[in-house]
């Protein structure tokens, strides 16, 4: 994974952000962050390869994909 991906679902109040991690490329972060603030509300700090299950798991809950940057 070489791009941020970015998650939201229609009227919540959170986004998901998955981005590689900059020092090392075996892992990403993943955060959720309010929408309208940018606050961080949690993060979590995972292998790249396990990011597809991590953007699976989300978009069961209703979180669509939005753009690669």
């Amino acid at each position: 994974m070489s791009a941020n991906i970015i998650l939201t679902k229609p009227r919540s109040q959170h986004e998901v952000r998955i981005s590689p991690d900059q020092s090392d490329a075996h892992f990403s972060v993943v955060e959720l962050r309010k929408v309208k603030t940018g606050q961080l509300v949690t993060s979590h700090y995972i292998l790249t390869a396990d990011a597809a299950q991590w953007i699976g798991m989300y978009e069961k809950d209703g979180y669509k994909q939005e753009a690669e940057r």
